[in-house]
């Protein structure tokens, strides 16, 4: 995983400073950002994802060029990013993540119990 150039505290001054009014040019200039494209993910409630699906993106002048609220996509998009947060037993709570870890185990144990069955048994076909 890529190590964030900025720490967590940093991050959240940048964007307390952003709602306080600072334009976007100026702040990315003091903080050695890029100034031609300033982006912002966010996490509405109901959102399965840990760190959000929708996205504000803003141009080098401040003005905001794109936003993308999950919620007002298609069913299927929806739907396909869920499969992330279920995958990584985000949702569910512990027994999800039992689950998923039990499968992961028997997934594992597959192979190993075949390869040791057909071990004992000598390899023979019958």
């Amino acid at each position: 995983m890529r190590k964030s150039r900025y720490t967590d505290g940093q991050i959240l001054a940048i964007l307390q400073q952003n709602d306080n009014g600072v334009p976007v040019p100026e702040l990315c200039r003091e903080h050695g950002m890029s100034s031609a494209q300033f982006y912002m993910r966010l996490k509405h409630m109901n959102e399965w994802h840990p760190n959000g699906r929708s996205y504000l993106t803003f141009a080098a002048n401040g003005s905001l060029q794109t936003a993308d609220d999950v919620r007002r996509r298609s069913v299927g998009y929806q739907v396909a990013q869920m499969i992330y947060p279920v995958h990584i037993a985000y949702v569910g709570g512990l027994w999800w993540f039992l689950l998923a870890l039990a499968g992961g185990v028997v997934l594992l144990a597959l192979p190993v119990t075949g390869v040791w069955f057909w071990l004992k048994r000598g390899g023979r076909k019958n």
